[in-house]
């Protein structure tokens, strides 16, 4: 029996031992509209860590979708994409809005 340390809190499985297997589960997650897991994938696919592409179109696509189901940190990044041009064309009223 394990006392529940480093289990995942949606599955009760053990804690992922790689990228490919902790990036599979977050995709899970962003399959059943998981706000902050996609979220977290856009900034993995933003900065293009944890063995993801950088890819800032499909960074914003996630963001986007992660603001229309209440994630403001989502918003938050977008703002930052259009204000200093990470991905899309500089726009501070876009920003700003």
């Amino acid at each position: 029996m394990t006392s529940g340390k480093n289990l995942c809190p949606f599955c009760r499985t053990p804690a992922p031992t790689s990228y490919d297997e902790s990036t599979g589960r977050v995709k899970k997650r962003v399959e059943v509209d998981d706000a902050l897991a996609m979220y977290g994938l856009g900034c993995d696919y933003a900065e293009g860590v944890y063995n993801m592409p950088q890819d800032r179109d499909k960074a914003l696509e996630l963001w986007h979708r992660a603001g229309e189901l209440g994630c403001a940190e989502a918003f938050n990044s977008i703002g930052y994409a259009y204000l200093h041009g990470h991905g899309v064309e500089r726009d501070e009223m876009k920003a700003i809005h």
